[in-house]
Formats: C-alpha cells, structure tokens, sequence
C-alpha cells in the first residue's frame, strides 16, 4: 500500500509542479529535520507491515507531498523504498541463519516469496536461494 501510495503522491507532485502553483505550507517553519527524524523513525519501527502515506504524514505533521519530496532529499529514497532496503537488509540476515525463503518473505513483510525474489534480485544481483546457498559455503 505504502509504494503505491507513493507512486501516486510523486505523479501528483509532478503534475503540481508542472502545472499547478503550490499553496503556502502548513507546517510551521523549522524542525523540519526532526520531523523527518520521525519519519525515518517511524518507517524503522514499521517497515514489517504495510502502512501508508497518510499514517506516516499524521506521525510527522508534514502534508504527503512535503514529506514524500523532503524524505527522498534528506534519505536518498522515498519511504516505501527505504522501507524495502529494510526488509532486504532483514532477510538476508535470516538467509543466511538459514531460515527458508518463503518465511522470510512472510517474516520480514513482502507479500509472497516472489516479491522477496524480485527485490532481492534487483538488490544484490542473485536470487534469496543462491544467497543462502552462498552463505553457506562461504
């Protein structure tokens, strides 16, 4: 839910900046940094289930646009990606104490054993299985 929540809100965003004016910000100036400490945050503490834009933007007090832009800014990538390096980080942990792929996958949050094995293969350029088999050998 959080990545397609995000997927729509950049669209958006595009299409503002594009051809709309953006209204004047809510927040109050300043503390941005903590905010998005919070967001970070939140995002570590949640990442093993599906939460969405709008729980993350309640937490920190910044508007979906706002906090979507500054998070990529300040982190590198937006918070459904930072989510899922996450959950990678996680499971190849598990792969390598030699827990099974398809409980990983469930463990750590993806929706089925595929999607482990789509990112995990983006990620680290093999599959969880010739991970764990690697690990160990190694």
């Amino acid at each position: 839910m959080l990545e397609r929540q995000a997927l729509w809100w950049d669209a958006m965003g595009l299409l503002f900046g594009r051809h709309g004016r953006p209204k004047v910000a809510l927040q109050e100036p300043g503390n941005e940094r903590a905010r998005l400490k919070v967001a970070r945050d939140y995002v570590c503490a949640h990442y093993r289930r599906d939460f969405s834009i709008d729980e993350l933007a309640h937490a920190t007090g910044l508007s979906r646009f706002h906090l979507m832009r500054s998070f990529r800014n300040t982190y590198g990538l937006p918070p459904h990606a930072y989510a899922n390096q996450l959950k990678l980080i996680d499971a190849k942990r598990m792969l390598q104490a030699g827990l099974p792929a398809a409980d990983v996958a469930a463990e750590v949050g993806f929706y089925d054993q595929s999607h482990l094995t789509r990112l995990f293969k983006r990620a680290f350029a093999l599959t969880p299985g010739r991970f764990a088999a690697l690990s160990q050998h190694g």
